[in-house]
């Protein structure tokens, strides 16, 4: 239930409210960071497994046998890695995050200019009720 008019904090909630936002901006930060790493080294690590498999076998001077186990090694690495990110939802993760903690900056820097009021605690359960979704899926 959405409330029309905004109410002042009281001294209590308030610091509650700067805390959990302060918490917020931390675990978005964190999140942010973390899945954006996780997501793109399997990207990356999974594109140069797959050049590598179609490579390998085309050089010279090496052992075949070697050459057909380390293509196959590298491309069955480069099918696992997307499986799990895919699986994992590592991209849809590190949006999530991003995308919440410029939610919780935009809400701070509004914030730099007036005191927080029962609207913004209905802005930052909304963050958070997002993040919770998009994680989820």
């Amino acid at each position: 239930m959405e409330e029309t008019e905004p109410k002042e904090l009281s001294r209590d909630q308030l610091s509650r409210f700067e805390t959990r936002l302060k918490e917020c901006k931390g675990f978005y930060s964190k999140g942010r960071r973390m899945w954006s790493f996780v997501h793109h080294s399997a990207l990356f690590i999974s594109i140069i497994s797959s050049a590598a498999a179609a490579i390998i076998p085309q050089l010279k001077g090496f052992d075949p046998d070697s050459q057909k186990n380390l293509a196959s090694i590298l491309a069955a690495l480069a099918a696992l890695l997307l499986a799990l990110s895919a699986a994992g939802g590592f991209e849809r993760k590190w949006r999530a995050n991003r995308i919440a903690n410029g939610d919780v900056r935009r809400l701070e820097t509004r914030l730099i200019a007036r005191t927080p009021t029962t609207i913004d605690l209905d802005e930052l359960n909304r963050i958070e009720e997002t993040q919770d979704k998009e994680i989820i899926g």
